[in-house]
């Protein structure tokens, strides 16, 4: 309610003494009280009145009492911090939620409903509690910004493996989130609005998301997907690779084909390297050649990789030291050759 001549908001209360059936209304302004009653004032029982009011204050204070002595009592829920993020693009584990007929008689879509209060399941990487929820959101029970972003960048590159698409996650991305270890259960989070994975928070209200329609995946095959990732996950030098990979893979979808192609060409020459040392039955610890020389050194053992990577190498030159931009072609063939590299090198695809 509003007052117009005191320009203030009220707030309007009635009472009910059934003893004496009288009943009174109060409206409450910013600066005063207005009480209407309702019966014959002759009758109202002012003693029963503040015996009532003396009583409800002795009830109220042995409450409060009660209240803190349950309080000290009561062993005190810590929550600790911790980063995430959805799955993007977006993804539900199991059955989508259908919307009901009520619903679709109000023309409400059959569109894509949040479940992010609803667990899936958890699992640990490198003894870190990861926890995923229905539609997608997945947790890293740690704070520490960058080592969420490997595990969760990792899971990203070993579902793209697997067959499903998806794109690294940046740090701006991230939402931060409060979660109880003993539960293993998030209790809290907070988030950039800003960011389109952000914007999966708000599920079906957001109209943007509907670009990229929700994918319903199997939760034992995402279970899968997640243990391998943990796997590969302690293997820190092949969980590196990936996560190289999944940049090129992101950056070519983004049509940032020069971006891709240093990204695969990275693992191209790591892995030159590697075979290079191997051959010279080495440590590392000696001058690595320049990159020409250990391919023309491995021109046997390379066989029919040894003109695509000659190729590869010019094309590289001529975007670092020349004029020359790369083509989408170019930067396909790159990251397709890094793919099959890290596949080939990897003991859990």
């Amino acid at each position: 309610m509003y007052d117009a001549l005191e320009g203030s908001f009220a707030h309007i209360s009635c009472k009910f003494l059934e003893t004496d059936r009288i009943i009174t209304e109060s409206i409450i302004l910013e600066n005063g009280l207005i009480e209407h009653v309702f019966g014959d004032m002759r009758r109202f029982n002012y003693e029963y009145l503040i015996k009532k009011m003396i009583q409800d204050i002795k009830e109220q204070v042995e409450h409060n009492k009660k209240s803190q002595t349950y309080q000290k009592q009561s062993p005190q829920i810590k929550e600790h911090k911790g980063f995430g993020t959805y799955f993007f693009p977006p993804i539900v584990i199991g059955k989508m939620l259908k919307p009901t007929v009520s619903e679709m008689v109000e023309g409400i879509k059959n569109i894509d409903f949040p479940t992010f209060d609803k667990k899936a399941f958890d699992i640990e990487f490198d003894h870190i509690l990861v926890i995923i929820a229905k539609d997608g959101y997945l947790a890293v029970c740690v704070d520490d910004r960058e080592k969420s972003l490997d595990i969760l960048n990792t899971i990203m590159a070993t579902s793209v493996l697997e067959g499903l698409e998806s794109q690294t996650v940046r740090e701006y991305e991230l939402s931060q989130i409060d979660y109880v270890p003993e539960t293993r259960n998030i209790t809290g989070f907070s988030y950039d609005q800003r960011t389109i994975r952000n914007e999966l928070f708000y599920g079906a209200q957001k109209e943007k998301i509907l670009e990229h329609r929700r994918k319903e995946i199997d939760e034992d095959y995402f279970k899968k997907i997640m243990e391998k990732a943990s796997k590969i996950f302690e293997d820190k030098d092949m969980a590196e690779d990936l996560r190289i990979l999944l940049e090129a893979i992101t950056h070519m979808k983004d049509s940032e084909f020069p971006q891709a192609f240093i990204m695969g060409w990275k693992i191209i020459e790591k892995y030159i390297s590697q075979k290079w040392h191997k051959k010279q039955n080495t440590n590392k610890k000696i001058k690595t050649p320049d990159v020409v020389v250990m391919i023309n050194d491995l021109k046997d053992e390379l066989q029919e990789k040894y003109s695509d990577f000659t190729e590869l190498r010019k094309i590289r030159n001529s975007y670092m030291h020349g004029k020359k931009t790369v083509t989408q072609k170019e930067a396909q063939k790159c990251v397709d050759i890094s793919k099959e590299l890290v596949l080939k090198n990897s003991n859990f695809l």
